[in-house]
């Protein structure tokens, strides 16, 4: 009985891998009818954000996939400060759709200004209709605040969790999408350690485990964030945060 279960796990790890294997959806790739273009859905810090830390990365999300190499192309994502350009250096994050703006060094108190200009474009070349722009004020302190988890859904020790439940982390602050993937927010059962195939987002304070396939009735899972998690000022979680649950039926 023992390797039969054994067997039927190992079978949802291969299927959920091999189901996987497309590297982010249908999503990424162009479209010849998509004539829309993408816009910015939010940004971190938002626009008019005050004492903003001296040591934090710039987000920007948008509302669809977007071109890698044109949001990374130099003067397409830049910040000023009260000292002109801010240098920094540009990534993408294809999973999440955010731009990413890492200073080279600790900003300077005053007000900053960030820019994405039109030169930004879809995966099937639209360009932003308008160039996007906003404004904060960074205060003089670091922030060196570790992040902590909040909360975690299904809840430690949950019972007859639905075999298509998402697994959901919601922080005390907005997170580092690129510390956050399926190598530091992992899923596996219980018995055997086998890991879940699956992906793993993150928009704000919240991270999402979504598997790739439904889990196994029956069986406990363990879900784990590795300390390798941070926020934007590079803080990292001060213990490996770990939950179990069961599943229904």
């Amino acid at each position: 009985m023992k390797n039969i279960l054994k067997g039927c796990l190992m079978a949802l790890f291969l299927a959920g891998f091999l189901a996987g294997c497309g590297g982010g959806g249908d999503d990424l790739l162009p479209s010849a009818s998509d004539d829309t273009a993408p816009t910015v859905s939010s940004t971190v810090p938002a626009d008019g954000t005050t004492d903003v830390a001296t040591n934090r990365k710039i987000l920007a999300t948008f509302d669809e996939a977007m071109n890698p190499d044109k949001i990374t192309d130099a003067g397409t994502f830049t910040l000023t400060g009260p000292g002109g350009a801010v240098a920094g250096t540009v990534r993408y994050n294809v999973v999440n759709h955010i731009a990413i703006f890492t200073p080279s060094a600790d900003l300077t108190a005053g007000l900053h200004t960030a820019t994405i200009t039109t030169a930004a474009r879809d995966v099937s070349d639209n360009a932003l209709a308008a160039s996007k722009t906003w404004s904060f004020e960074v205060g003089v302190s670091d922030d060196i605040t570790r992040p902590e988890v909040i909360t975690v859904s299904p809840v430690d020790n949950a019972t007859d969790v639905s075999t298509r439940t998402d697994i959901n982390v919601t922080f005390s602050e907005v997170m580092d999408p690129e510390t956050i993937s399926v190598t530091t927010f992992t899923l596996e059962t219980a018995a055997g350690s086998i890991p879940v195939a699956g992906e793993v987002t993150c928009a704000g304070t919240t991270a999402t485990f979504n598997s790739t396939i439904p889990l196994l009735p029956g069986i406990e899972y363990i879900a784990r964030l590795t300390i390798a998690v941070a926020d934007l000022a590079g803080n990292t979680l001060e213990f490996e945060e770990e939950w179990s649950f069961t599943t229904g039926g």
